[in-house]
């Protein structure tokens, strides 16, 4: 099921998820284990040969903790292990309880094995794409109806209150934050399409836009001409290349960051998608919505 989802509040999901046990996760279909571990979705999971001339199973895995495992413990499981983190959450903070490593399957139990306790489940990181734009209205439709029609696609017939004070993040391609329809209202926050988090740090050049999408999704929220928070401040969180790809778990750290360091009150616009029903979109979410 490919996730669409625009003008998430933080508060308030247009999407009604909940958290996921093990007994959860194992009860929606059969499921293969790693070091005890469920699995899920492990069709994502790439062949690849090793260096003897077997086929190995690698994979950029996601493995996400039980509630009340910390991130230093998380951290000291594959500190010690030969499979090695890359992306973290926070949990200890409030954030998304997860850790992504790369890894083949042996290695991967290798450094579970002895720690089965601590984790909730294990899934593929899986690719994410953009969600393309709807066709506009046509022509005739004249300028008045144009100008409302970004808010009859949300159901708001049009905008009684502006936004002011609430901080959208946008994670898509990024922003062009420069654009005139922006008001300075727009600011480089976060880019994750290195494979790490960057805080902007206000640098124009990080976060920016060079798709196309990500500024289009930012002016259909804050813009000042058709936005419907015509005075909230926009956020520009890169989690998809240029080209319009990336992979989920650049999504669910920057939710994790979002969680833990992002301003309040927030709202966050997701127009990306994949194949299947992850877990960890689902988990990532409710961590946010329960932050607030």
């Amino acid at each position: 099921m490919g996730i669409s989802i625009i003008l998430l509040n933080l508060l308030t999901l247009l999407v009604s998820t909940t958290g996921l046990t093990e007994r959860d996760v194992l009860s929606k279909r059969p499921q293969r284990r790693i070091a005890g571990v469920p699995v899920v979705n492990y069709d994502l999971t790439q062949s690849r040969p090793s260096g003897n001339g077997a086929t190995v199973v690698w994979s950029k895995w996601l493995v996400f903790l039980k509630p009340g495992v910390t991130h230093e413990e998380l951290v000291d499981v594959f500190t010690q292990g030969p499979c090695k983190p890359s992306l973290r959450g926070h949990p200890s903070e409030g954030g998304v309880p997860f850790i992504r490593a790369l890894c083949d399957e042996k290695d991967l139990e290798v450094t579970l094995l002895g720690h089965t306790q601590r984790f909730a489940f294990i899934e593929p990181d899986a690719e994410v794409s953009l969600v393309p734009a709807t066709p506009a209205p046509p022509p005739d439709w004249g300028t008045k109806q144009s100008a409302s029609w970004g808010l009859d696609r949300i159901g708001v017939p049009d905008t009684r209150r502006t936004g002011k004070g609430v901080h959208i993040y946008i994670l898509d391609t990024g922003i062009y934050t420069k654009h005139t329809d922006f008001e300075d209202r727009a600011i480089p926050t976060l880019d994750l399409t290195g494979g790490s988090v960057v805080e902007c740090n206000g640098d124009p050049a990080c976060a920016l836009d060079g798709n196309g999408h990500g500024t289009h999704c930012a002016g259909t929220a804050g813009g000042r001409s058709y936005g419907v928070a015509k005075e909230a401040t926009l956020h520009a969180v890169k989690v998809l290349t240029n080209e319009g790809s990336g992979q989920f778990s650049w999504t669910v750290a920057a939710l994790d960051w979002i969680a833990v360091s992002g301003a309040r009150p927030a709202v966050a616009s997701l127009s990306l998608g994949g194949l299947g029903r992850l877990e960890s979109m689902m988990t990532a979410v409710d961590v946010a919505v329960a932050a607030g």
